[in-house]
């Protein structure tokens, strides 16, 4: 399998998990990386969406944390031959 075989090949892969909802990189390593040994991280979620034109970066949205201290901005991420409510849960429209 290749090395960023998530996008599209795996059985839960990031084309297929975009289809009805927008997700976060964070959302989106977690989902990818379940029953699978080697963890997908939120910065290579980034990295390889981004250069890749099937996907879209929306905008940023605050990731908040038990202790407000490790509260950061992540990319939401979606499909790009699809929109999105603007709002969280981000549901895809018209799907």
């Amino acid at each position: 399998m290749g090395r960023h075989a998530w996008k599209d090949k795996r059985r839960v892969n990031a084309l297929d998990l975009l289809d009805s909802k927008a997700m976060t990189t964070v959302e989106l390593a977690e989902r990818l990386s379940e029953g699978y040994q080697n963890d997908v991280d939120p910065r290579t979620v980034y990295a390889v969406l981004k250069a890749d034109k099937r996907f879209r970066k929306i905008r940023k949205v605050m990731v908040n944390s038990i202790s407000r201290t490790n509260s950061h901005d992540v990319w939401l991420f979606g499909r790009a031959d699809r929109t999105y409510d603007e709002n969280h849960p981000w549901m895809a429209k018209g799907a």
